[in-house]
This record gives structure tokens, sequence and C-alpha cells, in this order.
């Protein structure tokens, strides 16, 4: 009976719901439900030959038709609404964040939440925000909190003001990191590149392509990458379309091969670390704590080339591509939205 109760009351009950808007996907969760997070796989949009509309094999309202670009000679287009050209507007948002409202209140039980917190990549939040509070009312959501990203991480990794931190968030659109030093942000140590998860995808795609005559699909790429972590590992195997004759055909690629061709974009990487290191004007590098966050963050081969080049500790977290959904809900439940947005002080932010 009590339990029946306990479930009746949450569902009373309207959660803040927590949304992160990146490159490729759209993680979003509530307080109330830590444990629960959901992820969209990126909205896709594609406008085929034949005139069709393909959202990501999810029906995402009826926005699609608007953020669509004719494509010339019948190739598919294809658009990420929030990735690196970011063409979501004030009605794609909107019908976004009224199909998570509804997603949320049926994946935790609960009632559809009325005050949502949305962070974001610098360049999106400063693009969304001219129009997207208005938006969310439109939505129903009749508060929104808009909190700077590494607000959210500083959260998520339990920061101590006492020691020299550096973000580093390596999502598929770029690379941005965050120096934090005495408590307090660093703003000329933020740094920005577009190497990333897309960036290393394509690396292997182009490598596959021109070197070796096959087509392969990211999905396939990105599992090559992830299997570079093991040392062990000295040769990859998938399998891609012969681009001549079109059947299908085994890949084979060499340990060296493959780093030759991810070195230019880890290279990138490592050059924005060095100068968010440098601005912190730490003596000692070993003293500096470096978290990982981001999907492609999980290349342990590009934390050990990390630790090596800076001399740094580097520390990878499970699931760090929610981090900063886990430091929304976070900021959340100590009821601090109020004070995260716009903040710039971390031991502020932690202090309770």
């Amino acid at each position: 009976m009590f339990d029946a109760l306990r479930r009746r009351m949450r569902r009373l009950r309207r959660p803040v719901m927590a949304v992160v808007l990146g490159g490729d996907s759209i993680r979003y969760g509530s307080a109330l439900h830590e444990e629960q997070t959901f992820c969209e796989p990126g909205l896709v949009a594609r406008h085929t030959a034949d005139r069709k509309i393909l959202l990501n094999e999810r029906a995402i309202g009826c926005y699609a038709a608007d953020i669509i670009i004719d494509s010339p000679h019948g190739v598919d287009e294809v658009v990420r609404p929030f990735g690196e050209r970011m063409r979501a507007g004030a009605y794609t948002t909107r019908c976004v964040l009224r199909y998570l409202r509804e997603r949320l209140a049926k994946g935790c039980d609960c009632r559809r939440p009325t005050r949502a917190a949305l962070t974001a990549r610098p360049a999106l939040l400063d693009r969304l925000s001219d129009f997207v509070a208005g938006d969310a009312r439109r939505a129903g959501i009749r508060k929104l909190h808009i909190v700077e990203e590494y607000v959210c991480l500083a959260a998520a990794v339990d920061a101590d003001p006492a020691e020299p931190l550096l973000l580093v968030d390596i999502g598929a659109t770029g690379t941005r990191t965050y120096a934090c030093r005495g408590g307090v942000f660093i703003a000329e140590a933020f740094g920005e590149t577009d190497a990333g998860g897309d960036r290393m995808e394509g690396a292997v795609l182009t490598l596959a392509r021109e070197q070796h005559g096959l087509d392969i699909g990211r999905r396939t790429a990105r599992r090559l990458i992830r299997e570079l972590d093991d040392p062990a590992t000295q040769s990859l195997s998938g399998k891609g379309r012969d681009r001549c004759t079109g059947y299908p055909r085994a890949l084979t690629l060499s340990r060296a091969e493959f780093e030759s061709v991810l070195r230019p974009v880890f290279e990138r990487i490592l050059d924005v670390c060095r100068t968010g290191l440098d601005a912190l004007h730490i003596d000692d590098p070993a003293s500096v704590r470096v978290e990982l966050a981001g999907g492609a963050a999980q290349t342990t081969g590009l934390r050990t080339l990390l630790a090596d080049a800076v001399g740094a500790r580097v520390v990878l977290r499970a699931d760090p591509g929610s981090l900063s959904l886990r430091g929304l809900t976070t900021l959340a439940r100590r009821r601090l939205l109020d004070r995260a947005a716009g903040l710039g002080h971390l031991s502020t932010c932690l202090a309770q």
C-alpha cells in the first residue's frame, strides 16, 4: 500500500527537466529520477530524392520540413538541428522541448514538467538565447534556467576550489576547455577547437575510402576508434561496401596506419589543452586535475596521450557523455539553478 501511495505522490510532482543539447545527441532527465536518463540520438533529418522526410526513426512533431536543405542531384542531405551548422530555429526548438516534456513524463511516470534547465556548448547557447525563453513558454515550460556548460561540468565532478582544474569537453562538433584556479574560472584560459568526434570519424572514413576503396558507416568508424584503446590490438577489422562492385568486403587496418590518420586530430586537442594549462600558471603540472567529458572522450588512447603530453592527472569517469546532464540534475536537486544561471564563481556554486 505504501509503495502504491509513494508512486501516486511521485506522479503528482512535477520534476525539473534537465536538457543537454549536444552536437549529435540530446540527453535529458530529471532531478527526481536521477537513475533514469534518456538520449535522443541526434534528431537527424534527412531529405531523400523522392521528397520523403525521415527523422532518425522518430517522429519529432512536424518541424523537419522547416530545416531541410534542398540537395542537388537527388543526393540525401543530412541535417543535425543542433550540430555544427546549428540550423535549429525558434520553431524547431519549441517542438523539440515539447517532445522532450512528453517523453520525460512517460518515461518517469510523472506529470509533464513546467520547469527546465538547459545547457549546451557556448556557441549554441549564444544562438538560442535570443528566442529560447519565449519558445519554452509556448512549449509549456513556465520557467527556464540557462546554465553555462562549465558550471554543469564543475558540479558533476565535485570540484575542489583549492585544486587547479581543467575541464576538457570532447564532443562531436569539437573540443572545449575550461580552466579553474582558486575556485574561480579563468575566462582567458577557455579554449575551443573544431577537432572532436566528427573529425575522428571523418578521418577513418577517408582512410577506408581512399586507401582501401571501401565505404563504411560512422558506427563502424566509432567502433574501430574505441577498439584502439587496447594496447595489445595490432590490427583492426570491420566490414564495408566496395566502391567499385558494391559488394560487401572485409576491411583490415594496421594499428600504425590507424594512429597516423588520428594523430592530427589528437594534436589539435592537445594544443588547446596545453593552452589552458599554460593560462593556469601552475609550476607543477602534476598538481592539476584534468577531467575529460563528452562522448568522444571515451577514447582511452587519447587519455593516455594527454597524460603523457601535459604531465597532469587525467580522469575519465564512467559515461563521460552524460557528465553535463549529471551536473544539471545535481544543481536542480540542490536547488541551485537560480544561482547557477550565468555563474562564474565555482566556490559559491558548490558550497552547499
